[in-house]
């Protein structure tokens, strides 16, 4: 993984992306950093089939789920 994220902070990225959240909220109110830096993080936990970004939604992310109600 490129970008570290402590564990603390991955935490409470995982426990807010339970909920569809828009990149511009992920990169300044959970990791503090630039849309760029934060879409290059969600894009490694996409890689690892941990997040997924929402189909019906531009530019939102959410844990993906393992039921039909994409």
């Amino acid at each position: 993984m490129i970008h570290q994220l402590t564990k603390n902070k991955e935490k409470i990225l995982l426990n807010k992306l339970r909920r569809p959240l828009h990149i511009s909220y992920i990169a300044e109110s959970i990791l503090g950093c630039s849309e760029y830096q934060a879409k290059e993080i969600l894009k490694e936990y996409i890689e690892q089939d941990i997040l997924e970004e929402v189909k019906t939604l531009i530019n939102f992310y959410r844990v993906k789920s393992n039921d039909n109600e994409r």
